[in-house]
């Protein structure tokens, strides 16, 4: 019995060192890493690239339940490729009636009930609101929407409620859904160039819960012109989305008294960063330096990852404008940012010895990151044994202070805008040796330490 057993365990632990090797053998790897040579490598077995954020119609944009071998649960009925599948065959489609029963409260253009009876509550909050956060998927990662408009919540408690069948009335009425939960999804309709509607539904204790926002859009290269004194409101909100690769500017006139003015705030909020943008815009010839004008360029304006939202606002203190007229035009292409979670970096080489460089967030950007060191705006740095300077930052728009000669920076900074970080790579900047050397030269000859005036800065650099 004793030597039989032995053989058998024996026998046991080969099999199981067989299956071990023969699984690490098969087994392959993929990975994404942030490379100290200057560039984002990926591993083995691995490709590298990036998807932007995108509205998904017909198809979801993350794998769902039986949708590849392996994925399917037995006894489970299959996820239909474009997410939502056939009437009737798939999902139940829910009663619906005309919507000429809202006594006189506004009927959304989002409205997957018609008849407000067929709804449990319905509510018409208007215009004076919070933001409202929209949640969705691009691929694997969640991202976040922040919208101010008109508001409606509807409430919906029929039994055969689906999400499949949300899906497909958006899909009927000319709008497209976002990759989300089977709890939480995203809706979008376009009414016009003018006006779209998101919707938020989140699925609880057996009832539907949709919040329904029209937004009041601004295309690029388009002049919207108000009337404050034909609004019920003291204040007017658009959204503009997102200019990926494009450096923007707006144009904005006011028509009516010389002392009239107006205030503009611009903002967008993600799950990583925020960007805020004010301004107070008025025919004050104090502030003006004595000059009146009607037309301003803002040329400073937040780039963002999402969207952008743009409130003006007058008040009874100041005459208000008879008209205001506003328009947004991309002035020059710039590199776009490949935004995500993982944090990317700045290394600065060919820094002249005994000098500095700074690294700075715009001033129109709020950007926190647990892995980014930020006091004052100003990015915290590390030397390497080269000489180089490596900071640590988010994916986005940074301002690179470089010094202007080999004298340190006691002489000047020269700066250099919009330098783009992507996630999880190094972008670098390099200073050419000649262009040191030469503003450093002159810098010592001419330059005043106590006035800090006469020095050479260094405006603009280009490699060999």
């Amino acid at each position: 019995m004793g030597p039989k057993i032995r053989c058998l365990a024996l026998f046991l632990v080969f099999t199981m060192i067989f299956i071990g090797v023969a699984g690490c053998a098969s087994k392959g790897t993929s990975s994404q890493t942030l490379d100290p040579a200057g560039s984002s490598q990926p591993g083995p077995g691995a490709s590298s690239g990036s998807q932007a954020t995108h509205p998904v119609d017909p198809e979801p944009a993350v794998p769902t339940p039986g949708a590849g071998p392996g994925l399917a649960i037995p006894g489970a009925l299959p996820e239909p490729p474009d997410g939502i599948g056939e009437p009737g065959k798939d999902f139940t489609v829910l009663q619906t009636g005309p919507a000429d029963d809202w006594q006189g409260m506004a009927v959304p253009k989002f409205n997957p009930l018609g008849s407000q009876a067929l709804y449990e509550d319905v509510q018409f909050l208007g215009d004076d609101v919070e933001p409202v956060p929209f949640y969705f998927l691009d691929g694997y990662t969640e991202k976040r929407e922040t919208m101010l408009g008109e508001r409606w919540e509807l409430v919906i408690a029929d039994p055969d409620y689906s999400l499949r069948w949300l899906r497909w009335y958006t899909r009927e009425a000319g709008g497209q859904w976002y990759a989300g939960t089977q709890d939480h999804s995203t809706f979008t309709i376009k009414e016009s160039d003018q006006v779209s509607w998101w919707a938020d539904a989140r699925q609880l204790d057996g009832k539907v819960e949709i919040s329904v926002i029209k937004i009041n859009t601004l295309p690029l290269s388009t002049w919207l012109t108000l009337r404050p004194g034909s609004l019920d409101s003291e204040r007017f909100v658009f959204h503009t989305p997102p200019a990926a690769g494009g450096l923007q500017t707006a144009t904005l006139k006011l028509a009516g008294p010389e002392t009239c003015g107006v205030s503009l705030s611009v903002g967008s909020s993600s799950l990583r960063h925020g960007f805020e943008y004010e301004t107070d815009l008025r025919f004050d010839p104090a502030q003006l330096m004595r000059q009146k004008t009607d037309t301003f360029i803002l040329d400073d304006l937040p780039i963002a990852e999402g969207w952008l939202c743009w409130q003006l606002n007058w008040d009874q203190d100041t005459p208000v404008p008879d008209e205001i007229t506003i328009r947004l035009d991309t002035v020059a292409a710039i590199e776009p940012v490949r935004w995500g979670a993982q944090p990317g970096a700045i290394r600065l080489t060919g820094i002249p010895p005994g000098g500095s460089a700074t690294v700075q967030v715009p001033g129109w950007a709020q950007v926190t990151h647990r892995d980014a060191i930020i006091s004052d705006r100003f990015l915290a740095g590390s030397v390497d044994n080269n000489g180089d300077m490596l900071f640590t930052a988010p994916a986005g728009y940074y301002l690179v202070g470089l010094p202007s000669g080999a004298g340190g920076d006691a002489i000047g900074m020269s700066l250099l805008r919009l330098v783009p970080v992507h996630a999880g790579e190094i972008t670098t900047v390099i200073v050419p040796a000649a262009a040191s050397v030469g503003a450093g030269a002159l810098s010592r000859l001419y330059g005043d330490f106590e006035d800090n005036e006469g020095g050479v800065d260094l405006l603009a650099a280009q490699a060999d």
